[in-house]
């Protein structure tokens, strides 16, 4: 499965991986934006478990919450890639084992959201919050891939500064090999 271009954010699970859980699962995730989301156990943003093997590129994992281990990622019995993302806490921050992970060309640095929602969890509005990246932010320009000939470089999250913007979809179980360009909160 592919998850392109979404805003994933104040979501509450009650057991693990507040905004993706992965389990025997390889998905594809980029350029989405993984933001103040909760988990009762492990991986506030993202839970990886059972073989799972993720590639995640020129995403922004911040502000998520986990109450037993992993506030923005958590593995176990995986190996996930993480390349060109902005990850609050860097692979320290990780819980369960990382000695399997791939981590490249990341950064820690706050993302200078226009106006995120305040706290984490579905307590919070992600549906009126905005994720988009104020022009001073360190993921503009901070990704890993060209856009063009000229070489400008892309950027990190959901909302890229070229103006590309997602619809939104709130609480709603979703069942799809692609999700792309969307809100979930």
């Amino acid at each position: 499965p592919s998850i392109t271009n979404n805003t994933i954010a104040n979501n509450n699970s009650a057991s693990k991986g507040g905004g993706i859980y992965c389990s025997g699962s390889d998905p594809s995730i980029t350029n989405n934006t993984i933001a103040n989301n909760s988990a009762s156990d492990d991986g506030g943003g993202i839970c990886c478990r059972n073989n799972s093997a993720p590639i995640v590129i020129n995403t922004i994992i911040y502000g998520n919450v986990a109450a037993s281990s992993g506030n923005q990622v958590y593995i176990s019995g995986s190996s996930p890639s993480f390349a060109y993302c902005d990850i609050e806490g860097g692979l320290n921050n990780f819980g369960g084992n990382t000695s399997s992970t791939n981590y490249s060309n990341n950064i820690d640095a706050n993302p200078l959201w226009v106006s995120p929602s305040t706290g984490t969890g579905n307590q919070e509005d992600a549906e009126n919050a905005d994720y988009h990246l104020q022009i001073n932010s360190p993921c503009i320009d901070a990704g890993g891939f060209y856009l063009d000939e000229d070489g400008t470089i892309s950027d990190i999250g959901a909302f890229t500064t070229t103006g590309l913007t997602g619809s939104p979809i709130t609480n709603n179980i979703i069942l799809a090999t692609s999700i792309e360009n969307s809100i979930i909160g």
